[in-house]
This record gives structure tokens, sequence and C-alpha cells, in this order.
């Protein structure tokens, strides 16, 4: 007669609670900050084991912090500083800032004046009145990251001034703080910052050959073909590209974007991001965004008892304390679910910042590399519905302060969408381009498409077909 074999199986109540909790998990890994937030308070209000700590708080506005001052105020503080030495001086070159304050900041920063706010205090002084519709009208369409986005043939057109007079006061905005803004591209907007540094005395020998000449090789780090190309050692190209990021900023107006104060982002969604992409020299760093204005813990007295009942022989533990217990097993494991949310949300954002470095270095949406969810799931690890859990809803502040979705890190038809939009925009309006010439085009610059896909991406982006475009020129003329 054969022995009974000993079973492994877990018995029903555990394999039930572990689909439970594995649950738990899952549904925490998919919520945005905000929504984490709203399940952070009502498992506050449900469960008594678990409790909310203060952190420290920023001296000026309250903030939770890690540091007695939060970036958000960093950066009213540090528009201060700029306004008042405008004042005080007049326009000077950006150099960064250098934390050193006069007078009473802290009784300053109330109402942080903001980037457009900045340039017409400017423009007042410096354009004179017959002119200040024309400094009005480009100012506005200054967007965030501080480069102009209309030509001077446009805003010849709004404004009904002549060319002459146009440009002058393109060049006189392109003189004001921060130093670049008013450019028309990313490069444009670091030659200007050379120019006036040049003009102080504080120049580079190699910088603006490297962002005039070799701008592409640049936003690949390709150190030693710059060198080749230049005919100089690696070590200089490395030293003229360390004096590039310590000294210039591609966006210069991302200084005056404060994420953490509210207002729209090009992504549509809150202002609050789940992923911060910092850049620190040549370096990103991944920072998850806290949704608990405090620190999260097990409460002391519910610990202690769970040390008791741990001490107690068994069986003599009072019923009295089975759901206690039972609340302390929640809060560890929902604790656990968050530690594994950061984990988890870090290790994709870190492996999409590794995988898009082009798109982080320059902004600009064609530099995004095709890349797949199972691509991710491979490099960290991880399951792929994993990966889709960790990036669904959420957001990213990106290094030139745009909020943006996670999912654009993966969207292959950004880099095309974004060639068409910007052909478009430049095409010779007496003969529009049409889709078959839009698909060559996207070819010379390596983008294989089949004709009827350019078509779905234009319909996607609201450009109208060439010929519907050629009759609204015409009509516009």
């Amino acid at each position: 007669m054969r022995a009974a074999r000993a079973t492994t199986r877990p018995r029903r109540g555990l394999r039930q609670k572990s689909r439970a909790s594995l649950a738990m998990a899952a549904d925490v890994l998919a919520l945005s900050r905000g929504e984490l937030a709203e399940r952070i308070e009502a498992e506050l209000a449900e469960n008594p084991a678990l409790e909310l700590t203060p952190q420290q708080l920023c001296a000026l506005c309250g903030a939770t912090t890690r540091e007695e001052v939060c970036a958000s105020c960093r950066a009213s503080l540090q528009l201060w500083q700029w306004s008042t030495a405008f004042e005080r001086e007049g326009p000077r070159e950006y150099l960064g800032f250098d934390g050193d304050f006069e007078g009473d900041p802290f009784g300053q920063v109330q109402t942080p004046m903001d980037l457009r706010s900045y340039l017409t205090l400017q423009a007042r002084g410096a354009v004179g009145r017959e002119d200040q519709a024309i400094a009005d009208y480009v100012i506005a369409n200054i967007n965030d990251k501080g480069l102009l986005e209309c030509r001077a043939e446009e805003v010849e057109e709004a404004t009904g001034a002549a060319r002459e007079r146009v440009e002058a006061v393109l060049a006189a905005v392109r003189q004001f703080e921060p130093a670049g803004v008013g450019a028309a591209t990313p490069r444009e907007a670091l030659l200007i910052q050379l120019d006036q540094l040049a003009e102080a005395g504080r120049g580079d020998p190699w910088a603006r050959r490297i962002i005039a000449e070799h701008w592409e090789a640049l936003a690949r780090h390709a150190h030693a073909k710059i060198a080749r190309a230049l005919g100089v050692e690696r070590e200089q190209v490395e030293a003229s590209v360390a004096f590039i990021q310590r000294n210039l900023n591609p966006y210069p107006g991302q200084q005056f974007y404060s994420p953490w104060q509210g207002g729209a982002s090009r992504a549509g969604g809150s202002s609050a991001p789940d992923v911060v992409i910092r850049r620190e020299l040549d370096e990103y760093q991944v920072e998850i965004a806290s949704s608990a204005e405090g620190e999260l813990r097990v409460s002391d007295s519910y610990a202690r008892l769970q040390r008791l009942a741990a001490e107690t022989p068994p069986g003599q533990a009072p019923a009295a304390w089975r759901a206690a217990l039972e609340a302390v097993r929640r809060a560890r494991w929902f604790l656990s679910c968050l530690r594994m949310r950061e984990e988890t949300l870090r290790r994709v954002a870190e492996c999409l910042v590794e995988r898009q470095r082009g798109y982080l270095d320059t902004g600009e949406e064609e530099r995004l590399r095709p890349l797949t969810q199972a691509t991710v799931a491979k490099l960290t690890g991880k399951h792929e519905s994993t990966v889709s859990r960790a990036i669904a809803g959420k957001t990213a502040l990106t290094p030139w302060g745009e909020v943006v979705p996670l999912a654009r890190f993966f969207d292959a038809s950004a880099a095309p969408k974004s060639i068409i939009r910007e052909l478009v925009e430049r095409e010779d309006r007496s003969r529009p381009l049409s889709d078959s010439e839009l698909r060559s085009l996207l070819e010379a610059r390596g983008f294989e498409l089949a004709r009827r896909t350019v078509t779905k991406y234009r319909l996607a982006l609201d450009i109208p077909s060439h010929g519907q475009r050629r009759l609204g020129y015409q009509r516009a003329s």
C-alpha cells in the first residue's frame, strides 16, 4: 500500500490572501501620483495601524521638502535676484544662480514673476514706445522654454510694421535676460549665450564651432568624432563640452518654470509629475515624486502590540488582538506596495532615460528612438504587464521644464509627426507639399514610411491635405 504523499500546496485561505496582496500591489503600481494620494488618504482613514508623520517643511511656502527651502521657492528666489539686479544694473549675461541674496528676499517671493512678465519689464526700458506693440507680439510668442515660435514675416504681417523695425525689436529681445531668450532653436540660444559670454571675457576657443558645426555629434556625445573633425585632442573637446554644460542653457526659459505651482503643460495633465528627470552635468538623475505629505509608517502602539504578540506563547494571545494584528499586516503590506511601486517606476524611468538620451538632450521629438514595452521589460527584468502598469497615466518632468506622459517615450510616431509638422510649417505656400513629397523628405531623414502612414500621421495632427492648404493660403493672401 502506497504511503500518502505530503502535499506542499498552501491552504486555500493563504492562497486567497496571497492573491489579494498581489492584486493590491498591481493596483498601487497602476495609480498615478494624484490617484495614489487619494488611495493613501483612504488607507489612513480605514486602517488605524497606519499613520502619517510630518516631514520637514519649506521655510517659505510650507511644502514638503528634504531641504530647508523647496525647489519651487529656490526658483522664486532666483527670479527675485534677477529682477532686482536688472533694476539696479540693467541687462547682464546669465551666468547661473550663485545662491547669494541681498536684502530680505523672503518678503519678496510671494508672487514670483513669470518669464513673459520679466521680458515685458525689460522691453519697456529697451524698446521705443512706437515699437512696444511689436515687442508685445514677439514676447507673446515666446514659449515656456524661452524659444520664439513665430517668424519675422509673421510678426510683420500681424503688427503691420516694416521688416526693419521687426528685425530691430527681435535683435533687442535676444539681448534680454535670461540670455538666449527669443532664439528660434536651442542651438541658436546657445550661440547667443556664447556671444554674450565672449563680450564679458568668458569665452571658450572651441565651443562655438562645436555647437555651430557639430550639433548632431554633440547631441550624441560623439566627442571623438568632433575632435577628429576639428583636428584637436579629445580632452580639449570634452573640456569645451563641460564649459557648455556649466555656462549655457538650450532652454533659457526653464529657470522661470515652477512645476509645483500649477500651470498647463503640453501633456495636458497634472502639473505635479510622477517622475522628475534632472540633468546634472552630463548625467541624468531620476526622482520619483512623493504622493504623501509626510512619512507613512506603522503606528508605534500597533508595532509594540505586534512585538508583544510574537513573544506570547501560541494560543495565549487574547482574541481582541486579532483585528489589530490584521491591521498591522495590511499596513505593512501597503507600505511594501508603495516601496515596490517606487522601485519599479524608478527602474522603468531610468531605462527610458538611458534609451532616449537624444530626446532628453535636445527636447526634439524627432530624436525619439523606436521603443516598445517588451524591450523595457526585458532590460529591467520585469514582466511586460508590469511595465504597462508602471507607465499607465504617469507623467515626467523633463529637464527643460515640460511635463510629458511617460507613454511619449514609447511613441514611435512622435518623431515623424514632429518632422511632418515642421515641414508643413516651413513649406512654400504657393506649392504645399503632398503626402508623397512628405514621405520622400521623411525618408531622407531616415524614416521609411508608407505614403498611407504619412497620411495617417498628417490627419492625426489635424493638418489638411496639400490641396486644402493651398486654398487656405490663397484665401489668406
